[in-house]
């Protein structure tokens, strides 16, 4: 199985674009953070407007990655395998993170529900359902209130997009890909 993910990890990184950071293994605390310090210092070169976009796009999605993936019960801890990367056009035009996880089939179908109702969305309405959103106060058992992934359509301003693959009757692997146009 872990060949598998580590088959869909190099397709994401070999489609030609420059690596800005990337990891794949166990999602663990100390990681993250060094992932967020080789971000800032390879982001340097570009406005402090879209490294913020940048830098808020990967927190949200390595706070998914930590909150959000199946817990692996096993000694071999396949199922905590993930990935995450950032590659850019050649001409830093377009950013494009992705991130894979497991996920069960009960929170699979609400994440592609949230995701598809987004993408239906306007900027505006966009705008409203975060304030929204922001101002009711409901939590997840998790601790998120779902502001997260609004947040990244929000500063990507494009439609998200995932694919998914079936490991067993009820445990998908989920890659969430997200565009970021650098307009300056």
């Amino acid at each position: 199985m872990i060949s598998k993910l580590k088959k869909i990890y190099k397709d994401v990184k070999s489609e030609g674009d420059e690596v800005i950071v990337d990891y794949f293994g166990l999602v663990e605390e100390k990681k993250l953070e060094e992932i967020l310090n080789d971000l800032e210092k390879k982001t340097t070169i570009f406005s402090n407007k879209i490294k913020r976009r940048i830098f808020l796009i990967t927190v949200e999605m390595l706070q998914n990655l930590y909150h959000h993936s199946v817990p692996d019960n096993t000694d071999n801890n396949e199922f905590d395998t993930c990935f995450f990367a950032i590659t850019s056009s050649k001409n830093n035009t377009i950013f494009k993170f992705t991130s894979g996880n497991f996920i069960n089939q009960h929170n699979l179908s609400n994440l592609e529900a949230k995701i598809e109702q987004l993408n239906q969305l306007s900027d505006d309405e966009i705008r409203t359902l975060y304030k929204n959103v922001l101002g009711n106060n409901e939590f997840s058992k998790k601790g998120g209130g779902g502001l997260g992934i609004i947040d990244i359509k929000r500063k990507s301003g494009l439609p998200l997009n995932f694919n998914k693959i079936n490991f067993n009757k009820n445990l998908y692997f989920f890659n969430f890909i997200v565009f970021l146009e650098n307009k300056n």
